[in-house]
């Protein structure tokens, strides 16, 4: 029941799509309201928002997908805002529980390593995205007693992919 201005009259409403509502009243009259939404809620960057920037390197074709700490600044964007205000990144996925933000990166990802003979140590150097090499670890193992075969591959470097792989190399050459 629908009250009219200065009379009540009864009508029936009948939805006949998301937007528009047919009514009929008593004396056969019809008329369609069309609805229109007013509010609409959009999706922000809450303090409790988890951030993670996904890289994928070109060089070594891995994709790193690391969390990090959400700056201040982030909250309360939508997600329009991040696009404006960080355009060289992609946003992959975007929710209050978790943003992903992806792009491309030259050189490699930072889970690379070589392995090489030092004064007669064997140590591990760590490749950053430009191929330099940082001192990761020296180990307490000699080349002095290892093969020859092992001997050779360390002067040329022994390169390897995650530190799973770091581990087991290592483990073989004690």
């Amino acid at each position: 029941m629908i009250n009219g201005n200065s009379s009540s009259i009864q009508e029936e409403a009948v939805r006949t799509d998301s937007n528009i509502i047919t009514v009929n009243n008593v004396e056969g009259q019809t008329r369609n309201t069309i609805i229109m939404q007013t509010a609409s809620i959009e999706e922000k960057v809450l303090p409790t928002t988890k951030l993670y920037l996904e890289k994928k390197y070109q060089d070594c074709k891995h994709t790193v997908k690391t969390e990090v700490e959400l700056p201040v600044e982030m909250v309360n964007m939508t997600k329009e805002e991040m696009e404006e205000n960080y355009p060289d990144w992609t946003i992959k996925e975007f929710s209050k529980d978790e943003i992903v933000l992806y792009r491309l990166a030259n050189g490699l990802c930072n889970e690379h390593f070589v392995i090489s003979d030092e004064n007669g140590v064997v140590v591990v150097y760590r490749l950053d995205e430009d191929y330099n090499k940082s001192l990761y670890e020296k180990t307490d193992i000699y080349t002095e007693y290892l093969p020859s075969q092992d001997i050779n591959r360390l002067k040329e470097g022994i390169y390897v992919y995650t530190v799973s792989d770091l581990n087991s190399e290592l483990e073989n050459l004690e």
